[in-house]
Protein backbone atom coordinates (compact mmCIF):
# COMPACT_ATOMS: atom_id res chain seq x y z
CA UNK A 1 0.00 0.00 0.00
CA UNK A 2 2.02 3.50 -1.23
CA UNK A 3 1.91 6.13 1.01
CA UNK A 4 0.66 9.18 0.07
CA UNK A 5 3.17 12.30 0.61
CA UNK A 6 0.43 14.57 2.05
CA UNK A 7 -0.26 11.53 5.09
CA UNK A 8 0.44 12.92 8.39
CA UNK A 9 2.87 10.91 10.77
CA UNK A 10 0.64 9.72 13.77
CA UNK A 11 1.21 11.85 16.53
CA UNK A 12 2.42 10.72 19.78
CA UNK A 13 0.81 11.89 22.71
CA UNK A 14 1.91 14.71 24.47
CA UNK A 15 4.63 14.67 27.08
CA UNK A 16 2.68 17.98 28.88
CA UNK A 17 0.06 15.66 29.80
CA UNK A 18 2.34 13.10 31.44
CA UNK A 19 3.86 15.63 33.66
CA UNK A 20 0.60 17.01 34.76
CA UNK A 21 -0.88 13.85 35.35
CA UNK A 22 2.50 13.07 37.47
CA UNK A 23 2.31 16.32 38.84
CA UNK A 24 -1.25 15.69 40.38
CA UNK A 25 -0.76 12.11 41.56
CA UNK A 26 2.75 13.60 43.37
CA UNK A 27 0.71 16.62 45.07
CA UNK A 28 -2.28 14.03 46.13
CA UNK A 29 0.39 11.60 47.85
CA UNK A 30 2.42 15.14 49.85
CA UNK A 31 -1.45 16.01 51.19
CA UNK A 32 -2.51 12.29 51.81
CA UNK A 33 0.68 11.91 53.93
CA UNK A 34 0.40 15.48 55.07
CA UNK A 35 -3.25 14.22 56.41
CA UNK A 36 -2.08 10.91 57.83
CA UNK A 37 0.45 12.30 59.58
CA UNK A 38 -1.98 15.43 61.49
CA UNK A 39 -4.79 12.64 61.69
CA UNK A 40 -2.33 10.24 63.97
CA UNK A 41 -0.07 13.28 65.40
CA UNK A 42 -1.77 16.01 66.23
CA UNK A 43 0.93 17.62 67.33
CA UNK A 44 2.75 17.82 64.09
CA UNK A 45 -0.36 20.25 63.09
CA UNK A 46 1.48 23.07 63.66
CA UNK A 47 4.70 22.60 62.03
CA UNK A 48 2.65 21.25 58.59
CA UNK A 49 0.87 24.27 58.75
CA UNK A 50 4.47 26.35 58.48
CA UNK A 51 6.06 23.95 56.68
CA UNK A 52 2.58 23.92 53.78
CA UNK A 53 2.79 27.82 54.10
CA UNK A 54 6.37 28.39 53.22
CA UNK A 55 5.72 25.93 50.61
CA UNK A 56 2.92 28.58 48.93
CA UNK A 57 4.83 31.26 49.46
CA UNK A 58 8.20 29.44 47.14
CA UNK A 59 5.83 28.28 44.82
CA UNK A 60 4.73 31.61 44.19
CA UNK A 61 7.59 33.19 43.61
CA UNK A 62 8.93 30.48 41.45
CA UNK A 63 5.90 31.25 39.13
CA UNK A 64 6.92 35.03 39.30
CA UNK A 65 10.04 34.44 38.30
CA UNK A 66 9.26 31.79 35.71
CA UNK A 67 6.49 34.36 34.18
CA UNK A 68 9.29 37.00 33.69
CA UNK A 69 8.51 39.20 36.91
CA UNK A 70 5.47 41.39 38.06
CA UNK A 71 6.27 44.35 35.71
CA UNK A 72 6.15 41.87 32.36
CA UNK A 73 2.49 40.34 31.42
Amino acid sequence: MPTRPDAQPPREPDARLFLLLLGIAVMLIVVGGAMYLSHQHPQLVDPLLVGSAVAAVLVAVVAIIIKGGPGRG
